[in-house]
C-alpha cells in the first residue's frame, strides 16, 4: 500500500448527481496534470476515469477472451488502493458535512 497518498486537488460545488468522470474533468489536476505530477507520480483511479500516462486505471476485460493472471492481480491490488481512497473521501465528506451543515432546530 502506498504510504504517500495525499489530497492534491478538489472541486467544490458540483452536485453529487454528476458522474465522477464529469466532475473530475472540471478539476485543475485533469486540465493541468503537469503542475501536479513529477516523474514517476500518478493518480490511482477506478474504471470510470480514462487511462492517461498520469492516471492508472484497472484493466478492462476485452470483448474476446479474458484478462491475464497478471492483469487480474494488478486490478485486485489497484482495487485495494482505490477502496482506501474512497474511504478517505467518505470520511472527509462526513467531516465537511458536520462543519458546513446548517443547524436545524425542530420545534413542536
Amino acid at each position: 500500500m502506498p504510504h504517500n497518498l495525499r489530497i492534491v486537488d478538489y472541486v467544490i460545488g458540483i452536485p453529487g448527481s454528476v458522474h465522477d468522470s464529469n466532475a473530475f474533468a472540471k478539476t485543475r489536476i485533469s486540465r493541468h496534470p503537469q503542475t501536479f505530477f513529477g516523474a514517476y507520480e500518478w493518480l490511482w483511479a477506478d474504471s470510470a476515469y480514462g487511462a492517461r500516462p498520469w492516471c492508472v486505471v484497472p484493466y478492462k476485460r476485452p470483448a474476446a477472451g479474458g484478462l491475464t493472471d497478471n492483469q487480474k492481480k494488478f486490478n485486485y491490488r489497484l482495487s485495494k488502493v482505490v477502496r482506501t481512497i474512497l474511504m478517505s473521501q467518505d470520511q472527509l465528506n462526513q467531516a465537511c458535512r458536520s462543519v458546513f451543515a446548517p443547524s436545524i432546530a425542530l420545534v413542536h
